[in-house]
């Protein structure tokens, strides 16, 4: 669906957000996220669950706030949709590899 990959981009945007990650829980690849959509008299509606995978040593809370922005206002660009709700999850921590110790004999 449109809506799906326009606030996928969106979230895989915020800094933070580390895309293209398979989540520990889900095992989906992240962002993922979920829509539902109803049409009212004044317009499309929606309605979105967002997972995401955040890299170490980013706060979870600013970067839900950040992923909750950016959906709500490039999906409103994009496409016209009024998002009314976007609940986001963080599906993993990403910790960066640490390099081997090399041990010199």
């Amino acid at each position: 669906m449109v809506l799906d990959r326009v606030a996928g981009r969106a979230a895989g945007g915020v800094r933070g957000v580390v895309p293209g990650k398979v989540g520990r829980l889900t095992r989906r690849r992240l962002p993922h996220v979920e829509t539902h959509t109803e049409t009212r008299a004044d317009g499309e509606h929606a309605r979105l669950r967002v997972e995401v995978a955040v890299a170490w040593g980013h706060r979870l809370d600013v970067v839900a706030g950040g992923v909750q922005s950016a959906v709500v206002d490039t999906v409103r660009r994009l496409t016209g949709v009024q998002v009314d709700r976007v609940d986001v999850s963080v599906d993993d921590v990403v910790v960066p590899e640490q390099p081997e110790e090399r041990r010199v004999s």
